[in-house]
């Protein structure tokens, strides 16, 4: 399915340049697209309460709490999964989505990361950042938290789709500024779907923490 997903791609690059070489392309207005960017954390847990029996006649047990949870990622894939899906406004509807690409769907918490808003130059190819919107996390999360870059570099346009190539990075560790790449590809942005791309870090015994953009053109 990617392999057939690349080469829709390469076709749509292809069609793209000889339109633009014969003169045939309508490059009229730049687009706007956002990025938003969430990750998954490998190892989650909930506790769910309940009665304890009584202890003996006349006493009330009180309440007990179970926890459940496990490696939520450690399913994944050891490469991209990518594939398109309504716009949401919502991100709880796009989360629901993306569960079921995880192994603990009833346990697995997203977090969400940021936003990033892009204008895209359409005649001359290239992007600019208009807004950014990173997520704050609350101290029981701080740990989670890394520094990442996102490179995003226009191929190709026609009309409202966008074919992009995009460069994802993350901090390594909390004492190292240095930064792991981990996705270094091209895709193409369909007009009225949402593009989802999630990759691990491969780390942390297994697969890691698990990163997911989703990329929307909204004009």
């Amino acid at each position: 399915m990617r392999d057939r997903y690349f080469f829709r791609v390469f076709l749509t690059i292809i069609v793209l340049a000889l339109l633009s070489c014969t003169g045939e392309s309508n490059q009229s207005k730049d687009l706007k697209m956002k990025v938003a960017i969430f990750q998954i954390p490998p190892y989650q847990s909930i506790v769910s309460s309940e009665p304890s029996p009584n202890t003996k006649e006349g006493v009330e047990g009180g309440i007990r709490g179970t926890m459940t949870g496990g490696n939520v990622t450690g399913s994944f894939p050891d490469g991209i999964v990518l594939f398109e899906t309504d716009i949401f406004p919502d991100n709880e509807d796009l989360f629901s989505v993306i569960k079921e690409k995880v192994k603990f769907p009833n346990l697995t918490r997203i977090l969400p990361i940021g936003n990033i808003y892009f204008l895209v130059d359409t005649e001359k190819l290239d992007a600019t950042v208009i807004n950014e919107e990173v997520e704050m996390y609350p101290s029981r999360r701080k740990h989670l938290m890394k520094e990442f870059s996102l490179q995003f570099m226009p191929v190709a346009v026609e009309g409202e789709e966008a074919v992009i190539h995009v460069i994802f990075s993350v901090q390594k560790d909390e004492n190292n500024p240095d930064k792991k790449k981990l996705l270094d590809q091209t895709f193409g942005v369909p007009s009225f779907r949402t593009l989802l791309v999630g990759f691990p870090t491969n780390d942390e015994g297994g697969r890691g923490t698990v990163y997911w953009l989703a990329f929307t053109i909204e004009n």
